[in-house]
């Protein structure tokens, strides 16, 4: 189930379908530049989209959604490397126009974000065709489906903190995106335990899916550290 601010957010945003051009920037263009401040909302806008398409990606292996899905998670990905692109244009040439600190500052947040939703968005494809290949053994499946609707929730309550930052529990944001590496592995150790007929080709790509889901989750911590802090101040911490 989608939750009561991402099932409106994705709604607005429109699931792209086949026929959309994914690459193509919605709210920035070139006569923006001219006023810094809106400019810089409208950027904010345009990063939504794709850090959205997130959940799309893993939607294409959902059990309740895989079926539906209208577009594959590497055509997402490379409208998201397009946007990326046009994106970072942009804040540069807005970078060329900062006169003071505030904006500067809210440019770094900005500009550090779109190459983490970059990154994210990459590993969300890496991911989504990693589960898919291994959606054939049966034996995996009581270890697939939690770690995919784990990722969407996660994913899902990122997505909800930078549509609405002053809404957000920073607590809970923390403790969904602590590190992963010790579940991880003894996940891994237990179903190579518990199923040794596993071929090791299906071993590898297990072990590449558990890496691939640690590496979003830190992925969505760094975002998480790009909110705006109550008071103006913004956290750029790398």
């Amino acid at each position: 189930a989608t939750s009561r601010w991402a099932a409106p957010l994705l709604e607005r945003l429109a699931p792209p379908t086949a026929e959309q051009d994914l690459g193509r920037p919605v709210y920035i263009h070139e006569q923006a530049r001219r006023d810094p401040v809106s400019a810089l909302t409208l950027a904010e806008r345009e990063q939504e989209r794709p850090l959205a398409r997130l959940l799309l990606m893993v939607d294409t292996v959902r059990a309740e959604t895989r079926a539906d899905a209208l577009v594959a998670a590497e055509e997402m990905h490379a409208g998201t490397v397009a946007v990326t692109r046009e994106l970072k244009d942009f804040l540069r040439g807005l970078a060329e126009q900062a006169q003071d600190h505030e904006t500067s500052e809210q440019l770094l947040r900005l500009e550090r974000r779109q190459n983490l939703i970059a990154d994210a968005s990459e590993t969300a494809r890496d991911f989504a065709q990693a589960a898919g290949g291994l959606r054939g053994e049966r034996v995996l499946s009581a270890m697939l489906d939690p770690m995919i609707e784990g990722l969407h929730a996660q994913m899902e309550t990122v997505i909800e903190a930078v549509a609405h930052p002053a809404e957000a529990d920073r607590a809970l944001l923390l403790a969904m995106t602590a590190d992963r590496s010790e579940m991880m592995e003894r996940l891994r150790r237990g179903v190579l335990t518990a199923s040794p007929e596993l071929c090791h080709d299906t071993k590898l790509q297990l072990s590449y899916l558990t890496a691939l889901f640690e590496r979003e989750v830190w992925l969505l911590r760094q975002l998480t550290q790009t909110l705006p802090i109550l008071g103006g101040s913004f956290d750029v911490r790398f």
